[in-house]
């Protein structure tokens, strides 16, 4: 009789997935306003096709985010600026800018 034996190998799972990150494309200024337009995810960080997120956070601020993560602050404390808009958004609209000042833009999936 032929018997296999059971196996001790311990194999960890996956952890999930989350969406990949919306994409910024080059913003259009007018005044005191910018408009960004917005690149949803099609995939998950493992390259798997997804439904379009529900929501999506856009992040400003006055110093650069390079490096930083998208989140309420940086690791500086800075606090950052958050624009919530509704999917399917192609665009983001954010007013309020004061003309002649440097932003720096972030997106995330909420």
């Amino acid at each position: 009789m032929n018997e296999s034996a059971f196996s001790n190998e311990v194999v960890e799972a996956m952890p999930a997935a989350a969406y990949a990150p919306p994409s910024i494309g080059t913003p259009t200024v007018s005044g005191n306003q910018v408009t960004l337009p917005i690149t949803l995810p099609t995939t998950d960080t493992y390259g798997n096709p997804v439904a379009a997120p529900a929501n999506v956070i856009v992040y400003y601020k006055m110093s650069s985010m390079v490096g930083s993560t998208p989140a309420a602050e940086d690791g500086a404390g800075t606090p950052k600026t958050t624009v919530a808009a509704v999917a399917p958004v192609t665009e983001v609209t954010i007013s309020g800018l004061t003309p002649g000042d440097t932003y720096y833009f972030d997106a995330a999936v909420a």
